[in-house]
């Protein structure tokens, strides 16, 4: 009885799906962001601890180093969301992740940080595998973490193929 007291008295986190006719393509979400950059994790020492309480052990904000900038400025080293309670909503990087990510960001000026383009609503992190990034056909966050389906585009060409020239 007193576990079910307990579980109801809790504080929860529910992950929200996007409504599909509010979701982007990579080009549109392209065109919605700020900062346009690749990234790779900064090192541990860089890194927030996690928040009290936090239901993961990854902190709310994550901190990336700045390899390329596509479209925007910013710092060598900047501050992006991450988790929103149990879910991951912005960029995530696990600490023993060494790759290059293209991100596409906005500033968010109540937070004082960048996060994810849209709400989350639309690719916004997808890797760099072998010079090239998998630019995904449809909308909303196909891709974050894994392969996506797509056009393999070599990094040099992103910005074409972006609509950013």
């Amino acid at each position: 009885m007193l576990t079910l007291l307990i579980a109801l008295l809790s504080p929860a986190w529910a992950c929200e799906p996007c409504p599909t006719d509010f979701e982007l393509d990579v080009t549109q979400a392209a065109k919605e962001a700020t900062l346009i950059a690749l990234v790779k994790r900064a090192p541990a020492a860089a890194q927030p601890a996690p928040s009290p309480g936090h239901p993961v052990e990854e902190p709310d904000v994550l901190v990336v180093d700045l390899v390329k900038t596509l479209k925007g400025k910013a710092k060598e080293r900047l501050t992006v969301n991450s988790w929103d309670g149990m879910c991951d909503y912005g960029v995530v990087i696990k600490p023993d992740d060494t790759k290059t990510y293209l991100v596409l960001l906005s500033w968010s000026e109540q937070h004082k940080h960048f996060q994810q383009v849209h709400q989350g609503c639309a690719p916004y992190q997808l890797p760099v595998v072998n010079g090239s990034v998998t630019l995904p056909e449809g909308k909303g966050r196909i891709g974050r973490l894994g392969e996506a389906r797509g056009k393999k585009t070599k990094v040099d060409a992103l910005p074409k193929a972006l609509g950013l020239e």
